[in-house]
């Protein structure tokens, strides 16, 4: 009764009533009970009445403790949803203060499922904080939960594994990532039916597993399964089914197949903005996507159009979303390096770089990524020098931080591209092969950029005149395409090019022109005719053409290729400039030298950097055209004898 005063002040008014009620009931029964000791009276009737009361009594405070446990438990719940709904916004911060604010009540109330949920929860916001350390701890503390409290086979057991999954992906380790994400998988399709949104879940992490491991075609699948899942249990205006449009539009972009990459993307986009509205920190990501499959398609105008939409989105989310900010900044540089604007593209770079620095640090990977992707505009402009330096900077970075990351793999693979445009062909071989170790020892020998560097071995053998060897790396290379995507991928004619290269070189002209034909078929089966790896494509049968003696088919080849071109870039462009090379050299070959005269000067005026009188886009192009040049003027002298033509070919 001394405990039942005590507990007065910690309840509320009506509860302290009763309360009050019950030990007034119990004061009076003792008192009677006492009554009848000392008078000799038999109790037992009293006893009777004792015992059924002292149960009302347990059974009352029973339930308030329950009451208040539940109270509680409504509490943490509360936070439990407002830390969720911050996760979904991706306010890492909040989101994981809210679950914090939970945990403790749920562990008071050992409700042991939902204190592994929180552990899982705030474990998945460091991973999408890229905090990996933070990530196991706390997946490890919920792991300790689900095994002490838990049954064998429970969802958070199963969430438990995703968050080990997830780890061993970001780690590289595969094989473990999918051992993990299936242990998830069989549980959930034990203690859920088929078409449960956990089991959707399951699909969705093995899909972007195996995006990661570049099988394109196996993350599609598991993303159609999770579609169909989300489908029957959402119907079609539903967030998850926006992510996973956008995740099959992803396989699409990367399996080449471009267009359907953005049907799927824009997909999504009608979902997000039915269900975000106009205007929510969501759609810039997915204009984001669009944008850079219209990119990877070439559609360069369109490409423009969404990925400054998706930039404008992004800027009025400023302070939550910078690094989308810098992300929106480095995809416009790469798509104006892609159209030739050199200085524009560097422009766009140096912005996201600055903006890297401030959020990340000037040792960020996303700093060296910067780096190399500046160092890639240098080398188009000839300046490998300055290109190499950069190269260094974003290696530097890396191996403090990642040793073992596939993008050091991807930076030896440029610096050796620089040893190979200096034509230090044996320090180009080196840094390929450091690079195609490192890409065996991470991701096998059957990885799309293990055959990359097979491919680009294969054109350092090209140029030492190796041609046996240079042929066995390109087959390999080609082998490995071909198990990863179907025979219609650019990728696959980037090595059928490379075959007929070979075949030219060692004057096997029919295998050549079958080789450039097959590239040609694919990059006009996947691309709008008005595309540059079309154009290339026209280029390389033109020379063959000009092999062959066959000058007019060669001229029509190389207007095509012309045409395209003045079609996708501005007039004054490098790729440009070296269509008119290619028709200056046939105009030569055929002795029509005022025409190869105009052609080259229309060459030089197309490599002439805006407002510059000496300033060019590309140095080898204008050795090309100046070496033309002074050839059709020593033609011109030796047909005419005329001094003027001598001193210009000077």
């Amino acid at each position: 009764m001394l405990a039942l005063k005590r507990l007065l002040p910690c309840i509320g008014v009506n509860m302290t009533i009763k309360v009050t009620f019950l030990v007034s009931l119990l004061y009076t029964l003792k008192e009677n009970y006492q009554k009848s000791t000392l008078n000799n009276i038999k109790p037992m009737k009293t006893r009777k009445t004792i015992i059924p009361m002292a149960f009302i009594f347990i059974g009352f405070f029973t339930n308030l403790a329950n009451a208040q446990v539940a109270t509680d438990t409504l509490l943490a719940s509360q936070y439990f949803k407002k830390g969720d709904s911050f996760l979904e916004e991706r306010k890492l911060d909040s989101s994981m203060v809210y679950f914090k604010k939970a945990l403790p009540i749920y562990k008071k109330a050992k409700a042991w499922e939902k204190v592994a949920g929180c552990y899982n929860k705030i474990a998945y916001a460091h991973w999408k904080d890229s905090n990996l350390v933070m990530l196991i701890e706390n997946t490890e503390k919920a792991q300790l939960i689900s095994k002490e409290h838990l049954s064998k086979r429970n969802r958070e057991k199963a969430n438990i594994y995703d968050n080990f999954g997830r780890y061993h992906q970001d780690k590289y380790n595969y094989e473990e990532a999918t051992n993990y994400y299936n242990k998830g998988l069989n549980i959930r399709k034990t203690i859920f039916s088929e078409n449960h949104r956990d089991v959707a879940e399951s699909y969705h992490n093995l899909g972007r597993l195996k995006h990661d491991e570049a099988k394109f075609t196996e993350s599609l699948e598991f993303h159609k399964q999770a579609l169909k899942i989300r489908m029957i249990i959402y119907g079609e205006d539903h967030p998850t089914i926006s992510e996973s449009y956008y995740r099959i539009g992803l396989q699409y972009s990367r399996l080449g197949n471009y267009h359907k990459s953005i049907q799927n993307c824009k997909k999504a986009l009608k979902i997000n903005k039915k269900v975000y509205g106009e205007s929510n920190p969501k759609i810039g990501n997915i204009y984001f996507d669009i944008g850079y499959a219209f990119m990877l398609d070439s559609n360069y105008k369109e490409a423009n159009i969404f990925l400054m939409n998706a930039l404008e989105a992004r800027k009025k989310y400023y302070k939550m979303q910078k690094g989308s900010v810098a992300n929106s900044y480095y995809s416009i540089a790469e798509l104006h390096r892609r159209t030739g604007k050199f200085e524009i593209s560097k422009e766009f770079f140096k912005k996201a770089l600055n903006i890297y620095k401030e959020l990340k640090g000037k040792n960020s990977i996303n700093v060296a990524n910067t780096y190399y992707s500046l160092g890639i505009v240098f080398g188009l402009e000839g300046s490998y020098d300055t290109e190499l330096k950069y190269y260094q900077k974003a290696l530097k970075i890396f191996l403090k931080k990642k040793r073992t990351h596939l993008t050091v793999s991807t930076i030896y693979s440029g610096m050796a591209n620089v040893f190979l445009e200096k034509g230090a062909y044996e320090k180009a071989l080196q840094y390929f092969n450091k690079s195609l170790e490192l890409c065996k020892k991470i991701i096998g020998d059957n990885h799309i950029q293990t055959g990359v560097v097979y491919y680009n071995l294969a054109l350092v053998y090209k140029q030492l005149k190796d041609y046996d060897k240079a042929l066995s790396f390109n087959k390999k290379s080609l082998n490995i395409k071909l198990s990863n995507y179907d025979g219609n991928h650019p990728r696959v004619a980037f090595s059928y090019e490379q075959l007929g290269d070979i075949s030219l070189i060692n004057e096997q002209y029919e295998n050549a022109l079958q080789y450039y034909q097959k590239a040609l078929n694919i990059y006009s089966s996947k691309f709008d005719q008005a595309h540059p790896y079309i154009a290339e494509s026209l280029d390389r049968i033109g020379v063959l053409k000009q092999k062959l003696k066959l000058y007019d088919e060669s001229l029509a080849y190389f207007k095509k290729s012309l045409k395209i071109r003045k079609e996708i870039f501005p007039e004054i462009n490098s790729f440009v400039s070296e269509s008119y090379n290619y028709i200056a050299e046939t105009y030569l070959i055929q002795k029509e030298y005022q025409k190869t005269l105009i052609q080259y000067e229309k060459a030089l005026e197309a490599n002439l950097v805006s407002n510059s009188k000496d300033q060019y886009l590309d140095q080898n192009i204008l050795l090309s055209t100046l070496q033309g040049q002074a050839s059709t003027y020593i033609k011109l002298y030796q047909q005419n004898k005329s001094i003027d033509s001598l001193n210009k070919s000077i």
